[in-house]
């Protein structure tokens, strides 16, 4: 969408098409099982968390704060919901195939991106 008339050239709407300059710590994002749950570290963003399928909140440390629950959907798919001052921010399923992770992110207002992660 463009930007109102006589607006900078930078006024608009982008969409990301390709990604060139992340480092590799930018790209990695750690996820443990636990018992009965899932830890996550991602060091880029100094997030982290542990939590259970359970449902419940668990906070989430880091830049970002806020709280994630999860559900284990079936062997290969979990599916993580973040929330912000407890208003959902996004949806994310995470679902294991071989050794790529497809996630699919849907935030509150319906916009939805996906991106794959290859198993290090």
């Amino acid at each position: 969408m463009p930007g109102p008339k006589g607006a900078h050239a930078i006024s608009g709407s982008w969409r990301m098409v390709k990604v060139e300059s992340v480092s590799q710590k930018g790209l990695t994002m750690t996820l443990k099982s636990t018992p009965d749950g899932l830890s996550m570290n991602l060091p880029f963003y100094r997030e982290s968390y542990e939590a259970k399928f359970d449902g419940k909140d668990y906070p989430v440390t880091g830049e970002a704060g806020g709280t994630v629950s999860l559900q284990k959907v079936n062997d290969n798919t979990i599916e993580e919901t973040r929330k912000k001052d407890g208003k959902l921010i996004a949806v994310n399923k995470m679902t294991v195939e071989g050794n790529t992770m497809k996630v699919v992110s849907k935030d509150r207002n319906g916009n939805v991106m996906s991106f794959t992660a290859d198993k290090q």
